[in-house]
């Protein structure tokens, strides 16, 4: 529905529908065709240019409508304009921009698109002017960050960018496969068991830097063994699957008592990998 409103009214309250329902109903079935083919093409630019394969690690279903209204009224989109609506979506969403505001936030980013949604650029433009400084993830970003983070999904892209694959089996890491057991799953790398052991607190057990992508049946396979004994049977065999989900490669940092000095490493890892993601 807020989509509809965005094609039919170039702006998002719902305040304003009243007039636009004593439109001609083949006038209202003509918007709502456009806003319908503007939300599955801005579905499949998601998922397929950006790659985010679900509302799942979708921080803010408010900023598919700004896509929504492009894809709904332009028939060309140059490569620029294509390259600038993926890095807009990814810093918006990681950035938390309809946090609060939304409606106004939202009204603001219509404007920039303007009656032809040829404002790309100014969509853009407005989102950095807002930000205030240059678009970032840091270490202290990722601090007690979990899987609810604005941030996660940077890390699965990073992931997904890197080619990573399943750590026992080599199938590359996706989100729906074909065999069950490699749908993906979040995984602890230091196991939840070992760590409730030693009271660990549940955001620093359940942050993103101990998290990794592995299928299901990975993830019962490892389940609450110690981190270093299975980590180094994968290192031997196959290092390069730890390497592309930026595991330490310290052996040192596998151990539990070195908890702590493993989430400082990997959180400088994914911050790394999360800005070259959005440079990219």
């Amino acid at each position: 529905m807020r989509c509809l409103v965005a094609v039919a009214t170039r702006q998002s309250r719902f305040s304003d529908l009243k007039t636009f329902w004593q439109k001609p109903s083949e006038e209202i079935q003509a918007f709502w065709n456009k806003a319908e083919v503007g939300l599955k093409l801005t579905l499949d630019f998601v998922e397929g240019n950006i790659r985010i394969p679900g509302s799942d690690l979708l921080p803010s279903q408010a900023s598919l409508i700004p896509l929504c209204t492009v894809f709904s009224d332009r028939k060309h989109i140059t490569g620029e304009e294509e390259k600038l609506l993926q890095k807009w979506f990814l810093i918006a969403n990681s950035f938390s921009r309809y946090s609060g505001a939304m409606e106004t936030t939202l009204n603001q980013d219509l404007t920039a698109l303007g009656p032809k949604c040829e404002g790309i650029h100014a969509l853009y433009e407005i989102l950095l002017r807002d930000l205030r400084a240059e678009p970032k993830v840091t270490v202290q970003d990722l601090e007690r960050a979990g899987t609810n983070s604005p941030f996660f999904p940077l890390a699965f892209l990073a992931v997904i960018r890197r080619g990573a694959k399943d750590w026992f089996k080599g199938v590359q890491v996706h989100k729906d496969g074909f065999n069950e057991d490699q749908n993906i799953e979040y995984h602890h790398i230091f196991p939840r068991k070992h760590l409730n052991a030693r009271n660990v607190d549940r955001f620093l057990r359940d942050e993103m830097a101990n998290i990794a992508f592995l299928g299901q049946k990975a993830n019962r396979r490892i389940l609450a063994r110690k981190p270093k004994d299975y980590l180094e049977d994968i290192a031997e065999s196959a290092p390069e699957r730890l390497k592309d989900q930026f595991v330490p490669m310290d052996r040192g940092l596998w151990e539990l008592d070195r908890y702590n000095d493993f989430l400082v490493a990997r959180r400088g890892m994914l911050a790394d990998a999360m800005n070259e993601v959005l440079k990219g």
